[in-house]
């Protein structure tokens, strides 16, 4: 996994609410680049023709630590349009900006802050998923081949019980980094913030 150059702050520092959304969404594209040096992204920003500014790395920085409540819709734009390109796959830059467009507006108040928690039906799962009082509930080797929907109820279910630690650093090591990306989506979308942001700092670790 990439060695990150910067730090998601916790939610002690950074509460939950529209610039933690986008903050976590931005550091997420960030993780998915292969954690690249900031100087790096600026440096992309500035010799893309599509870019709507250019930002320098200490600017970067900021957004990426929850301090970009005073950055320009241009800015954010920038920055998702470099780090989608850098993603490993690639993402949809247009989507992305359009996706952090709209987070920034939110987080400018111009838009309502709607959080986006689907129905994951984590009471009436699939048969086949473990039981929540079997001890084996969070042996990692029963879910090597789920899909980050399953992992995301199945952890639901489970709660901040005891082997969580456990099982994500399990999941670390047999996943690999689309996939993790992928589950930190679905576990904030389930609104296990904490559980996502843990998984981030064991990817970036190993």
């Amino acid at each position: 996994m990439p060695r990150r150059t910067v730090v998601l702050p916790g939610e002690d520092e950074l509460p939950a609410g529209p610039l933690r959304e986008l903050t976590v969404g931005i550091y997420e594209l960030y993780v998915a680049a292969g954690c690249p040096s900031l100087r790096g992204i600026s440096t992309t920003i500035t010799a893309s023709v599509d870019a709507p500014t250019t930002v320098s790395h200490e600017r970067i920085r900021q957004v990426l630590t929850g301090k970009g409540e005073s950055a320009s819709c241009s800015v954010i734009v920038a920055i998702v349009l470099a780090l989608s390109g850098m993603a490993r796959p690639a993402r949809d830059a247009d989507a992305e900006a359009e996706r952090f467009s709209r987070l920034w507006r939110v987080v400018a108040g111009h838009e309502p802050w709607e959080p986006f928690h689907p129905d994951l039906e984590v009471r009436s799962g699939p048969a086949s998923l473990p039981r929540t009082d079997n001890h084996a509930v969070l042996d990692v080797r029963q879910f090597a081949d789920r899909s980050p929907q399953t992992i995301a109820r199945h952890l639901c279910q489970v709660g901040a019980g005891e082997g969580v630690e456990a099982f994500l650093t399990g999941l670390v090591r047999l996943s690999d980094a689309v996939m993790i990306i992928h589950l930190v989506e679905q576990l904030r979308m389930a609104g296990l913030h904490e559980t996502a942001e843990r998984l981030i700092d064991l990817s970036a670790q190993n």
